[in-house]
């Protein structure tokens, strides 16, 4: 069990991603696996809801202070947003996957402990 039990995945899906609730209305965690560019990816999933997003950003040097460079994803045409964090792993190599879990699970914990502290 991992220490950040809230960041499991709940159960089996086709699909290449899973969304964790934070318990902040509007926000998740969205995990993503990419086979095709080899990669796992973390995001602070933000819904229908620009001014938190914008919210964030005020505090965006602070953010990658404590958790390395990010990206900002807010297109002028959505109304959602995302700030993700990715960590390049060959996902497609048996022996990475144990790593590539644990990476995941805490880049979620990472985005869901900044989520917190900044709203």
């Amino acid at each position: 069990m991992s220490e950040n039990p809230d960041m499991q995945i709940k159960e089996s899906a086709p699909q290449h991603y899973q969304n964790v609730s934070i318990g902040k209305y509007g926000l998740q965690i969205l995990q993503t696996i990419n086979t095709q560019e080899n990669y796992v990816a973390s995001e602070i999933a933000i819904n229908n809801n620009k001014d938190l997003f914008y919210k964030f950003l005020e505090h965006k040097e602070a953010i990658e202070k404590e958790l390395g460079k990010l990206q900002w994803v807010s297109k002028e045409t959505n109304k959602s947003a995302k700030i993700r964090k990715v960590y390049p792993i060959d996902v497609n190599n048996l022996e990475n996957y144990k790593k590539a879990i644990q990476e995941q699970i805490k880049m979620g914990a990472e985005l869901k402990a900044i989520a917190y502290k900044y709203l």
